[in-house]
Formats: structure tokens, sequence, C-alpha cells
């Protein structure tokens, strides 16, 4: 597989033009939930949650969490449901050729949801591509994605990428990546050839990892 087939999700692959915030300031009172085993390079939110590896057994919440949130828009169709569960599947299992990490945030107020997910892929161990970070409606503002974003961001470090590249339609996201060190670019700077035709005012966007160092 190669790039095209992360391209041919781009519905489920994006932050929408809808708003969503991610500012971290509210505070709660949440702890870690107990059994939820923190992954290297995992950042805490300010609600004290951490990020935790992305087991096979999860990814029909992961797809649920993605379905009900308001970023995506048009929802995914059945086939492209299909077809992100394949490469979160071959992703979590290292098949294909792939390298990368999936990552999700568990609430702990007794349900244990999904409430925060993001993904990271590679076809060279050089280049990353950031999918699917998603906030649950009613866990945003609580600095949950920043904490998806930065764990990505370490773990991608970790792996020596020389680079991590997206694409959003969202203004706030656009902030969030921006904070975390993203530069504005060309989808061919971004590893995406001419782009996705279907979304032409989409904001790509690229880290240079060679210039960033672990904390």
């Amino acid at each position: 597989m190669n790039i095209n087939h992360i391209k041919n999700y781009a519905p489920t692959l994006r932050i929408s033009k809808d708003n969503i915030s991610f500012s971290g300031k509210t505070q709660t009172n949440l702890t870690p939930i107990a059994d939820t085993v923190s992954i290297k390079g995992s950042c805490e939110a300010k609600n004290g949650l951490k990020a935790s590896s992305m087991k096979l057994s999860d990814i029909p919440e992961f797809l649920e969490l993605m379905k009900n949130t308001d970023e995506v828009k048009p929802k995914p169709t059945r086939r492209e449901q299909s077809g992100l569960k394949q490469v979160l599947t071959e992703l979590i299992k290292k098949e294909e050729g792939y390298d990368g990490n999936v990552c999700i945030i568990r609430d702990n107020n007794g349900s244990g949801k999904i409430i925060a997910e993001g993904g990271v892929i590679s076809y060279d161990k050089k280049n990353g591509y950031v999918f699917c970070v998603f906030v649950a409606r009613n866990m945003q503002e609580k600095g949950l994605g920043n904490s998806i974003m930065k764990t990505l961001i370490n773990q991608a470090k970790e792996k020596k990428y020389e680079q991590l590249s997206l694409y959003t339609l969202n203004p706030i996201a656009e902030k969030l990546y921006k904070k975390n060190g993203f530069k504005n670019c060309t989808s061919a700077e971004a590893g995406y050839g001419k782009g996705d035709e279907r979304y032409p005012k989409a904001v790509y966007m690229k880290l240079d990892l060679n210039k960033e160092k672990l904390p």
C-alpha cells in the first residue's frame, strides 16, 4: 500500500471545517484509569489522562467515535469504514510494511470509553502521516487533542522519522497543529502529491522532525 490508500479514505482521515476545540484550558478531576498502560512518549492531558496504544479489539470503538464526531462530514460510507478498518488492523499488526502507531485515551468515569484518538502511519519509516485525530464531543476543550498530538510526535521522534504531515479543513485544528510545530506547506511538500480534488480547500501541513528535539 502507499499514501493513495490513505487518500481513498479521506473523509475519515481528516478534520473538517466544523469547529472543534482543543484549547486544553478546562480543568477536571479526572485521573488515569487503572487498567490503561501508558505508552512510551505518552503525554498527559491537563486532566491527568494519558494515551495508550490501541489494540485490535479497540478498532470497532475507534470507528464508532469517528462516526459520532461532528468533524467527519460527509459521514464515511461502509466501504470507507471497511477500508480504514483494514488499514488500522494492518498497522497494529505491522503488516504490509506498515510502521507507526495508533493511540487512544479512555475515560475513567465508569464507562471506560474511548474519548480521544489519533494515529500516524508510515510506509518508509521516514515520513509519517497523521490521521484520525478525534475527540468526543463532551470531552473537548480538556487538552486531549493536544495530548494525542504530542504523543504521536514523541513516538515519531523515537522512531527517527524525518517528517510528519497532515491535512485539515478546520481552522481550530490548524491552530492545534501549529501549536505543536507544524507549518503550512503545499500538498506535494506534505507528501500527498497534487492533493485531493474532493477537498480543494484543505490546508496541508508538515513538521520537520530533524529540527525537533525530544523533551
